[in-house]
């Protein structure tokens, strides 16, 4: 079945150089880095404890959180070490138990230091303090999650279920119901970037307007992405039209830049293969991955399939 595809899994970052001045590296070109600036940063499952991750993202200290399969809870990674935070949580796992368990975390972001990610079976989105571990508060969907982004610019969170679609205040905790169509319901990929949601759904890629907070509007545009139903996707905060997406079905990342009318799209960049170890003619491999991460360091953390976490 699908969850026992990816039982050995992965996280990688990848770093698309800014062009700040900070190095050496020209903007826009792909690099890769390890954790000593040369080529490659990896983190074995076998010696950090992780298990099966669906999604991560990054701290404000570069450390990776990484919601786990199953009902594995929640676990840090410190990314200058490469080794478990066992000070995250209990002996460096949360949300095994108590009001912030979680179950097939499909997705989850980090806001101001807080952790959020969806708990399907206990219907919920769960905030977890980004520094121990401590369990914040849990918000009751009533329905079961599939999906969640957060506008960063406006701290509000906006998550897909089987009975609708949630949006959040994380100023004030308000929640308020929202009647959208069936992508943004059953997406396992959705992302809020420029004004919009996008959502990916039985192979097309869907656009749907967002002003002031507010929600979804309840029709967008859409064009065909064959890449299967189960996607990764991110987007460039610098540039609201460029994705990044992430294929289960194919194993490989791309980078698009969507059209003005949401409707098409350019393929700029295609990334990886699929493997479980590396290659000569690919450093860059994934094996059935799964989500997508974004940091201020590094450009995208990807889950997938073959036991490792990797900063590339």
């Amino acid at each position: 079945d699908l969850h026992t595809a990816y039982r050995r899994q992965r996280q990688m970052c990848i770093r698309d150089s800014p062009g700040t001045g900070a190095g050496d590296v020209p903007s826009n070109v792909l690099i890769l880095l390890d954790k000593s600036g040369s080529m490659g940063w990896r983190m074995g499952g076998g010696t950090t404890g992780m298990r099966y991750p669906y999604d991560a993202d990054a701290d404000s200290n570069g450390d990776i959180i990484v919601s786990q399969y199953n009902r594995d809870g929640v676990k840090k990674f410190v990314y200058g070490s490469a080794t478990l935070d066992t000070g995250f949580g209990t002996n460096g796992v949360t949300g095994k138990s108590g009001n912030c368990k979680t179950s097939y975390s499909y997705s989850g972001e980090t806001y101001n230091d807080v952790y959020y990610t969806t708990a399907y079976y206990e219907r919920a989105v769960v905030a977890i303090r980004a520094s121990d571990g401590a369990c914040l508060r849990k918000y009751d969907l009533g329905g079961y999650p599939y999906n969640m982004t957060i506008d960063q610019s406006t701290g509000t969170l906006y998550v897909g279920h089987s009975g609708g679609l949630k949006k959040i205040n994380l100023s004030n905790n308000q929640m308020t119901n929202c009647s959208v169509s069936t992508p943004l319901r059953y997406s396992y990929g959705t992302k809020i970037s420029g004004g919009y949601i996008y959502a990916h759904r039985s192979n097309r890629m869907y656009r749907y307007a967002v002003s002031n907070s507010n929600c979804p509007s309840s029709s967008g545009t859409s064009f065909s992405y064959s890449k299967g139903n189960y996607l990764g996707l991110e987007a460039n905060p610098n540039n609201s039209n460029e994705l990044w997406t992430l294929s289960w079905s194919n194993s490989k990342m791309e980078k698009i830049t969507v059209n003005g009318s949401g409707n098409g799209y350019t393929l700029n960049k295609t990334i990886g293969s699929r493997s479980m170890s590396p290659s000569t003619s690919s450093q860059t491999y994934f094996y059935y991955p799964w989500g997508l991460g974004w940091d201020q360091t590094c450009l995208l953390y990807t889950s997938d399939a073959a036991d490792d976490m990797q900063c590339v």
